[in-house]
């Protein structure tokens, strides 16, 4: 039995070196080839799945909610596209969208936002490089110089300087579809809310240095600074840009004069303090004495007077009529106090003994006229004498007897 030798091959370039090749059965080339086709089977299973499970996520991957004080415009191939509620997409979720750039969404807050106007009008402090954060550390210079510190100049011609905040929002109201309309004109004309604040805070500028220069010095270190018209100004330039946004509030963080002149506004102050002491001083006394005067319905008696001097200079006769009799009316009732009624009381009681007097003598009149009638001579000379009886004996009178050869000199100026 010959045994089969490995062919053998010279390799080219190496003398003496010779290569050797393996001769394999067909079942092992078969075995090979079907382990081969086996791994590229099971690769292209898993890259099948890998590409299905990434169109998967790459088809949801829009797939977004929208948290509460926020609203969502969606747009497709730059249109915005209308939905059943509307154009606006509420707080909620989860709401489909097409993978970008198909469509995008912008999100719009519609929360209160803020911005402060803290170096426009506080130029001094805005060229140095040390500007404190908190805007109530600012520096105040002793005078201020035109263009340089202040560019607020009030109706009375002096700098002034100021730091504002402002509270906008952009106009939308979940229960209303036509208030989508602001919102779409907010994110055609405005966009996002870095431009919304740019855009909000250079027209309150303009409308503070508008009211700031309508403003005298004194209402503006007293605080007397029309902030509604402030707030009115922006709104209307805001319509008018179509901005779809509203200023809600406006407020000043800290205004400033130049330093000289602190002493001269904080002796103002302290007088006007001093006048609002006295004028509540005076309130409360005039209170106090018109209750002392009337009791407690004190002002329905003051404002029921008041119209009857106002009839009375009108010449009204009859509204004069009827309003003296309604303040006679309440006079003379229980509802008033004080030192009127005590009056009121006293004159009652003086009238009553006045015509009980009056009662009495017109009693002894007629009961003495018969006898008069009768003997008039003698109830005259009855009457003379009780008349000089009670001159005589009353206390308030003093006699004075002299001799007949004496003259008697009286000095009228005196109280004795």
């Amino acid at each position: 039995m010959q045994s089969r030798s490995t062919p053998q091959q010279k390799i080219p370039g190496k003398p003496g070196v010779t290569q050797q090749h393996h001769l394999r059965s067909p079942r092992q080339t078969d075995s090979h080839f079907e382990s081969l086709s086996a791994a590229f089977h099971k690769g292209f299973a898993l890259l099948k799945w890998f590409l299905i499970a990434l169109v998967v996520a790459f088809a949801f991957s829009n797939v977004y909610w929208v948290p509460e004080g926020c609203v969502v415009i969606h747009t497709r191939f730059g249109k915005i596209v209308r939905h059943a509620n509307g154009y606006v997409k509420a707080p909620g979720g989860p709401y489909f969208a097409f993978p970008f750039p198909i469509d995008a969404i912008s999100r719009i807050p519609t929360t209160l936002q803020n911005v402060m106007i803290d170096r426009a009008f506080w130029l001094e402090d805005g060229l140095k490089q040390d500007t404190p954060k908190d805007p109530f550390k600012r520096y105040t210079s002793e005078f201020f110089t035109p263009g340089k510190e202040g560019s607020l100049i009030t109706a009375d011609k002096n700098l002034v300087q100021g730091i504002w905040n402002i509270h906008f929002k952009v106009i939308y109201d979940h229960s209303s579809i036509a208030s989508d309309s602001t919102v779409i004109q907010y994110v055609r004309n405005v966009g996002d809310t870095a431009k919304a604040m740019r855009i909000v805070a250079s027209l309150a500028q303009d409308a503070i240095v508008k009211i700031v220069g309508q403003t005298t010095v004194r209402d503006f270190v007293l605080g007397n600074i029309n902030h509604d018209a402030i707030r009115t100004e922006t709104n209307e330039q805001l319509d008018l840009l179509g901005g779809g946004m509203r200023v809600t509030s406006v407020s000043a963080v800290k205004y400033a004069v130049p330093r000289s002149l602190t002493e001269i506004f904080q002796a103002v102050n302290e007088a006007e303090s001093e006048k609002v002491i006295h004028i509540e001083e005076a309130i409360r006394s005039r209170v106090s004495t018109l209750s002392e005067l009337a009791g407690e319905n004190w002002e329905t008696l003051l404002s029921m007077l008041n119209h009857l001097e106002a009839a009375r200079n009108a010449r009204n006769r009859q509204s004069r009529d009827s309003l003296f009799a309604a303040v006679k009316t309440l006079i003379l009732s229980d509802n008033i106090g004080g030192l009127v009624n005590e009056k009121i009381n006293s004159a009652i009681l003086e009238k009553t003994r006045i015509v009980e007097q009056a009662r009495s003598e017109s009693a002894q009149f007629l009961k003495m006229l018969p006898a008069y009638r009768k003997n008039p001579t003698i109830v005259g000379n009855q009457l003379l004498q009780a008349a000089y009886k009670h001159i005589w004996s009353s206390q308030s009178n003093r006699t004075i007897t002299l001799p007949a050869d004496k003259t008697l000199y009286l000095n009228l100026d005196s109280e004795d």
